[in-house]
């Protein structure tokens, strides 16, 4: 029962490590704005910790007020008032709250827990990892299932324009366990339906650009950029001794924020050294916020 959330897992361990920059980091004043979520792993022992925002650069830290696992990857909503969220007081639910913390309440229970909530760009539904992809009205209600169940079918992405949702499939299902498979899928907006397939081993991650040519994946410990439209697989990141995971595109689409993990140990959860990284658009420019955790949203404005 707890496979699908142990296999989007993909990452580390150890903690206290120091983290050298990589290549292309820089420190120019210009950079990312908006707001990012992040789960706070600072004083993490299970992989858990308060839900936070702050600036890309670190500042204006707001507490939420929330103890959340990392699997839990808050999302904000479309236009930036709301965030949905996995866990509540039996830890099979998604939930929903207002982005300042209040109005928390509980939209669904699920057989078995939930993870990766992700809007609907119309911000009408709520798709997350359930034994395969599922969707929840933000109005409550029973849920759907968009993929078949019982497959490795992680986090979905939305394509702007609603038309399509991108996931992650570290394994075939032919093959499975085979991990030297996967791939990183397009499916229909009302799921069954695959309609492409693009071939990336490991693929854990996925999140879709905001003008939809591009999508930012993460696999095997590193980062990837594929072509929503060719399938072209550019790998972005290759660090020895450290695993890049979580992107997370700005609203704008200029920048990816990412978490690093100073360890090379893949299929485990974040520890309590992960740092929060961005790199622009094409890969370069990297710099860090000098924040501990693993950022789950960004929305634009402060």
């Amino acid at each position: 029962m707890k496979r699908t959330l142990i296999a989007g897992i993909v990452l580390m361990v150890t903690a206290g490590t120091a983290l050298v920059p990589e290549a292309g980091a820089s420190t120019t004043a210009d950079g990312p704005t908006g707001r990012l979520l992040y789960v706070d792993l600072t004083a993490s022992t299970d992989s858990g910790g308060p839900l936070r925002s702050a600036t890309p650069s670190g500042g204006s830290v707001q507490d939420l007020g929330k103890e959340v696992s990392w699997y839990a990857s808050p999302s904000y909503s479309p236009d930036g008032t709301q965030i949905a969220y996995t866990g509540g007081d039996i830890g099979f639910s998604v939930m929903l709250m207002n982005a300042d913390g209040t109005g928390d309440h509980r939209l669904i229970d699920a057989p078995w827990a939930p993870a990766y909530p992700r809007w609907r760009p119309d911000g009408r539904a709520i798709v997350f990892q359930y034994d395969g992809i599922a969707q929840v009205p933000v109005t409550g209600g029973p849920f759907t299932q968009l993929t078949p169940k019982g497959r490795y079918e992680l986090m979905a992405s939305w394509a702007p324009s609603g038309k399509a949702f991108a996931t992650a499939a570290p394994v075939e299902p032919a093959n499975e366990p085979d991990p030297s498979t996967g791939s990183v899928r397009i499916w229909a907006p009302r799921g069954q339906t695959v309609r492409k397939i693009f071939s990336l081993p490991g693929a854990m991650r996925v999140d879709w650009s905001p003008d939809g040519r591009t999508i930012a994946a993460s696999a095997n410990g590193d980062l990837y950029f594929v072509d929503s439209r060719s399938g072209a697989v550019r790998r972005i990141t290759n660090t020895p001794g450290a695993q890049e995971r979580d992107p997370i595109w700005s609203p704008d689409g200029s920048w990816l924020a990412y978490s690093v993990d100073p360890t090379d140990v893949t299929d485990s959860p974040p520890s309590s050294a992960s740092t929060i990284w961005f790199m622009d658009r094409n890969g370069g420019n990297r710099r860090t916020a000098g924040v501990h955790g693993v950022a789950t949203s960004w929305r634009s404005g402060g």
